[in-house]
């Protein structure tokens, strides 16, 4: 697959239910969220790329779960168990011997 490092990849129309903001222990505060949106796996499929880390995983009921920085997400307020529908912009980074993709904003 060839994707530009360069430009970031947006995804648009994502819904998202806020659970929780923790911090890590960098001291980053990482808003978690669990993601809707029924056609997901279509809808995030440019970005599957073998060997590339997400900033999404698979929950223990089999859903998935997104995690962004506190700073990259701009929405009015954090109601948990509220359904947001989302534009995600994701970008490229590479580090060492890792690369993949992370959240550079949520926004509705």
């Amino acid at each position: 697959m060839s994707l530009s490092p360069s430009k970031p990849i947006v995804i648009k129309g994502v819904k998202l239910t806020y659970l929780s903001t923790k911090a890590d222990i960098y001291k980053n505060d990482n808003c978690y969220f669990k993601i809707r949106s029924k056609d997901i796996e279509s809808k995030f499929a440019k970005l599957n790329v073998e060997g590339y880390k997400m900033p999404w995983f698979e929950g223990k009921d089999g859903k998935f779960l997104l995690k962004a920085k506190l700073k990259n997400v701009n929405l009015p307020d954090f109601i948990p168990q509220n359904i947001y529908v989302t534009n995600i912009s994701f970008k490229y980074y590479k580090m060492d011997d890792n690369e993949g993709y992370y959240i550079d904003h949520i926004n509705l």
